[in-house]
């Protein structure tokens, strides 16, 4: 920074290239035996096309198969068990300007072994561009939960005609007797509709 006329301070700007990163992983929450799926999105927010190499950590009391692994990832270890690392590159991870790009990959929740109820199983993901500082991080998170989870949702009439009333109930249930973690549930307002 510099003084300006000596009365005001001018702070130096740091301009970050850019990408964003973000990952998500589903479902929320997850049995043993059921497969979290990761995704990851990168957005190239420079001015030009560019390379990127993305990298993913296997989450914790997971196995991603060979053939779970979307856009030519490679795993750093067979098999691929938590804490491994998965890497795209090349075309795999080609971005143009504006632009964005997806990998994607699906981890199996242990059986043997399998993590407690309330256990949080946790991936890291890493983006690199081509250009100095045009990265990124994210992370993402599922619990595990014993809890047998169910969701209905009925609606009537069926077909319903303009200016009609349409009605929904949904019934929530849990048949394994476990406490479930607390979760939120919402439903878009179908379009044409107003509540």
């Amino acid at each position: 920074g510099a003084f300006l006329n000596s009365l005001v301070w001018i702070d130096d700007v740091e301009f970050v290239l850019g990408n964003n990163v973000a990952v998500t992983a589903s479902p929320d929450p997850v049995r043993a035996g059921e497969l979290v799926q990761v995704a990851v999105l990168v957005t190239n927010r420079t001015n030009s096309s560019q390379q990127y190499t993305v990298n993913a950590v296997v989450p914790n009391h997971t196995t991603v198969a060979a053939g779970a692994i979307g856009s030519g990832g490679v795993c750093n270890a067979t098999p691929c068990v938590a804490g491994s690392t998965i890497t795209w590159t090349g075309s795999d991870v080609f971005i143009g300007a504006g632009q964005n790009g997806d990998v994607t990959f699906a981890a199996l929740v242990d059986t043997v072994n399998a993590p407690a109820a309330g256990t949080v199983l946790s991936t890291a993901v890493t983006a690199q561009g081509g250009y100095a500082g045009d990265g990124g991080t994210a992370t993402a998170d599922v619990r595990v939960t014993l809890a047998d989870l169910s969701l209905g949702l009925m609606n009537a009439p069926m077909p319903v005609a303009p200016g009609e009333l349409l009605s929904y109930r949904a019934a929530w249930g849990n048949a394994s007797g476990s406490v479930t973690p607390a979760l939120e549930l919402s439903m878009a307002v179908p379009a044409g509709t107003s509540f």
